[in-house]
């Protein structure tokens, strides 16, 4: 389990890293603002299944643990939200469009938007979203958020569905 933990962790640096290297200098506002570390809840109705269907998403995405280089005082954050697409077990989108706000524990808030992108690794769902703060808290930062998603239960992907998967990561605003 320590093992599959330090792969998960080195494969969420690295896919930040990548990242952090597609995105040109000059959308840093300020280097290490903020990093936090992110669990998250994804849930699908009816449910996943082999079949695209239509799907009720909804997710919490929970920031903790936050430290900053430069002074900045949040230390967590929870945003939530839904939205309708067609996925299957197969299926995943490639890219999505994503826009919040992330409400901070000292009252101030981030606008954010950006491009989230799935990808298997090794088995495991990782969503990456790369974007820009658009106003509020951290303004003209980039973010660049990776989110290591739990395995699909095949069993229940051809049976009754899948209908929730849980997920560990990192997020940096810089």
């Amino acid at each position: 389990m320590a093992t599959i933990k330090r792969l998960i962790g080195g494969l969420l640096a690295a896919l930040v890293a990548a990242a952090m290297l597609a995105v040109p200098n000059s959308a840093y506002a300020a280097a290490g603002d903020l990093t936090c570390t992110i669990s998250s809840t994804v849930t699908y109705s009816p449910g996943l299944t082999l079949t695209t269907t239509t799907q009720y998403v909804t997710y919490s995405v929970h920031y903790s643990g936050c430290t900053s280089t430069n002074g900045a005082t949040v230390t967590s954050a929870t945003t939530n939200g839904s939205y309708y697409a067609d996925f299957s077990c197969l299926s995943l989108p490639s890219s999505t469009d994503v826009a919040a706000t992330i409400p901070w524990n000292d009252s101030t808030s981030s606008a954010i938007e950006g491009t989230g992108t799935y990808a298997t690794v090794g088995g495991q769902s990782v969503y990456t979203t790369v974007g820009a703060v658009t106003s509020g808290r951290f303004t003209g930062d980039t973010f660049v958020e990776a989110i290591t998603e739990s395995t699909l239960n095949l069993l229940a992907c051809a049976t009754t569905g899948v209908t929730s998967q849980t997920g560990i990561g990192v997020v940096t605003f810089a």
